[in-house]
């Protein structure tokens, strides 16, 4: 079943409210679903259309913008990765130092405490 609504700027009351008919039953176990502005909305064999609106016709000046916009952005983040990149690097590297001189001691206090352990049991 295919219905058309017509655009409003009034939201649609709950009396348009549209029900899918699958061979004879309400699909969905009779939920109503509200028609979608600016969209088609199938759904298994269900569908409901809904007239699309034109687009609008977008500004050269604003398409040059938003385009410079995007360029800039993407030439900023490059730059600033490969600024980045290092840094992180260096930090990584210090980190792994770090963390095996921590391996290193936690093993060595865990010798002390096993060796002192079987002293006071022997």
């Amino acid at each position: 079943m295919v219905t058309t609504f017509r655009e409003t700027s009034i939201p649609p009351q709950p009396a348009a409210l549209t029900r899918c008919r699958v061979s004879g039953s309400t699909a969905f176990s009779g939920r109503t679903f509200p028609p979608r502005r600016g969209l088609s909305f199938i759904s298994g064999r269900c569908s409901v259309a809904v007239r699309m609106i034109p687009p609008v016709q977008v500004s050269p000046l604003i398409k040059f913008t938003r385009y410079s916009a995007l360029l800039v952005g993407m030439i900023y983040g490059k730059k600033r990765y490969d600024y980045l990149k290092p840094v992180a690097a260096e930090e990584r590297r210090i980190e792994a130092e770090e963390k095996k001189k921590r391996e290193e001691l936690e093993r060595i206090a865990k010798e002390l405490a096993e060796a002192s352990e079987e002293s006071i049991l022997k």
